[in-house]
């Protein structure tokens, strides 16, 4: 019979949408008919999102510490190695990471932050926007 290829994402073992998020895909055969049933598969990929900060977080700076050396890290669950991380903190780039965190140096004021995913090269996705305040 003639085979049928398909994506699926290598974390869940779903059929790969066109409007799903899948960081590790792979290329499979299938006896038409045959596919697995998105519905019925369970989809073990951990979403990516934002961890830290929660939105309407309150932080505060320390004034017994040197504001240098105050710094808050940033988290996102979800990424695979080797995937690159461009964070935006009041919609301007503030750093690039490779491993989902990043140490934010602390700053007065209301901020927000978003996290830009690349995998290979190419845009993944971005996170919702993230609105949280220093004291």
């Amino acid at each position: 019979p003639r085979l049928v290829k398909k994506d699926i994402c290598s974390l869940s073992g779903r059929p790969v949408e066109s409007n799903s998020i899948c960081v590790s895909r792979r290329m499979e055969y299938f006896v038409p008919g045959k596919m697995p049933d998105p519905k019925k598969t369970r989809n073990h990929q951990p979403p990516l999102r934002l961890r830290q900060p929660t939105a309407g977080m309150h932080m505060a700076i320390d004034p017994r510490l040197p504001l240098k050396k105050q710094a808050f890290e940033f988290v996102l669950a979800g990424t695979g190695n080797g995937d690159r991380v461009e964070w935006l903190v009041d919609g301007r780039f503030a750093a690039s990471s490779r491993n989902g965190r990043y140490l934010w140096p602390l700053q007065r004021g209301k901020h927000t932050v978003q996290a830009a995913i690349y995998r290979e090269g190419k845009f993944l996705f971005r996170t919702p926007e993230v609105r949280y305040l220093v004291k």
